[in-house]
């Protein structure tokens, strides 16, 4: 059968076209499995970000950096002129009944809490030479000493730590309990690359204790 040039042109572009939705469908399909990776990837970062983990159990939102210092109303001072930090909440802690790796039972603390835009800073001045706050000052001198998180319960969280270390817990360096009941340990550094890391248990009594920094400082309770 002959075709007209103008048959022949209509075929032409009737096959380009086709070719031209083919390949737009292929680009859409690619397009969206791409957005749909990137979404998954968007929902790993965001679970991760939260220390989240399988089972749903993990460490929430940072509460806090500490530093050791040996002097916390001195540093207090040069951390709000040199960087613009707000009110500061101070007190003398006492812990009788903390229980220290070494063997050590009890010490006291000079403690301050500054906020940082987003999160606690606090800062902790030995004084005496009974907790792992003065070695760590005679050692290697002021710095980053923990990383604090306020969790739902400090057991289930050693214990979820044990499930990836063949049931054994980690280390702690401290257990210890304030005078109002505030239940918290540090877990050994290294369990985290060398980072202390301190578990509050969040409870109506660490609630109550921690809403007066906030309010002191201008911070705000995480969720």
């Amino acid at each position: 059968m002959k075709m007209s040039r103008r048959g022949m042109l209509t075929a032409a572009c009737g096959c380009c076209l086709a070719a031209l939705g083919a390949a737009a469908c292929s680009t859409n399909a690619q397009d969206s499995q791409v957005v749909t990776q990137a979404s998954g990837s968007d929902r790993e970062r965001k679970s991760s970000a939260r220390g989240e983990r399988r089972d749903g159990s993990g460490l929430p939102d940072l509460h806090h950096v500490a530093l050791i210092v040996a002097d916390r109303d001195r540093s207090l001072a040069k951390l709000q002129d040199g960087f613009g930090f707000g009110r500061s909440h101070v007190f003398d802690a006492q812990f009788p009944k903390a229980r220290v790796s070494s063997g050590v039972t009890g010490f006291n603390l000079r403690i301050g809490f500054t906020w940082m835009g987003n999160t606690l800073l606090e800062l902790l001045q030995p004084v005496d030479d009974r907790s792992p706050h003065a070695t760590f000052l005679k050692e290697r001198g002021e710095g980053m000493h923990h990383l604090g998180f306020l969790v739902r319960s400090i057991e289930r969280e050693l214990d979820a730590m044990a499930a990836t270390r063949g049931g054994q817990r980690p280390p702690l360096l401290v257990d210890a309990m304030t005078a109002d009941g505030v239940s918290w340990c540090y877990v050994e550094g290294e369990y985290a690359n060398g980072a202390v890391i301190e578990l509050i248990e969040r409870s109506p009594e660490s609630e109550k204790f921690f809403k007066q920094i906030y309010q002191a400082t201008g911070g705000r309770m995480p969720d």
